[in-house]
Formats: C-alpha cells, structure tokens, sequence
C-alpha cells in the first residue's frame, strides 16, 4: 500500500519559499518586482520562471529547477511546522497550474498494526 500526501502552493507562496531558500543558503537574489510566476513542464522536468521587472520597466526571468524548487518548498513547509516525514519520496509536479509538493511513501500492510493497550494510554479519558 502506498500513501500520498500533497502540498499545494500559491504562486505568491512559492515565490517567498524561494526567496527564502535562497537567503537561507546565501544566493544572490536579481533585482526587480515580480510580475509573474510560469512553470514549464517538460516530460518529467519542471522549470519555474518568476519573471520580474526592475525600476526601469525592463523584465528578467528568474529559473528555478525542479530540485532547487523541492528543496525550497520543503524548507518553506519546515519553517511554518507543516510536518514532512522524511520517509516520503518527494518530487514537483505541476497541478492545475500551481507548484505541488507530492509526498509519498510505501506502508508495509504484512504485518497487522500493534494497538496500544489500556497500561499504555490508549483509551485514557480525563
């Protein structure tokens, strides 16, 4: 049996976990306002570009990979405490148009759950 778990950002969030990921890990940022986010999907490859557009009306892309975007993800949902097992597999996909952090992970279904008896806690009401 597998579980799947998915985390769906905003363009506005995905933006602030990349800025963040990049300030955390001490990358230059370009200047400019975004005004725009995009994501290019390629038979299994994902590129973000957050279009920007400085002082002087000139527009830039910034571009963003799929592992740079999943690890920037991931760091977002940490710092908010959205808890993330890290046993999920984890990957990027694009779903209705917005960034996706799909988790998943194989539950082993041989053996029957253990369930907890009245000594351990289960079942205490106060």
């Amino acid at each position: 049996m597998r579980e799947l778990r998915c985390i769906i950002l905003s363009n506005q969030e995905f933006v602030s976990a990349i800025i963040e990921f990049k300030r955390k890990s001490r990358l230059s940022l370009p200047i400019g306002t975004v005004s725009g986010v995009d994501f290019v999907v390629t038979g299994d490859t994902i590129i973000s570009k957050i279009k920007l557009t400085n002082d002087y009306n000139e527009t830039s892309e910034m571009l963003i990979d799929a592992t740079e975007a999943a690890a920037a993800v991931v760091n977002y949902c940490l710092e908010r405490k959205v808890p993330i097992a890290r046993t999920y597999t984890k990957k990027i996909e694009v779903i209705d148009g917005q960034l996706t952090l799909v988790m998943t992970m194989t539950v082993d279904t041989s053996k029957p759950m253990k369930h907890q008896s009245a000594k351990e806690g289960a079942g205490r009401q106060k």
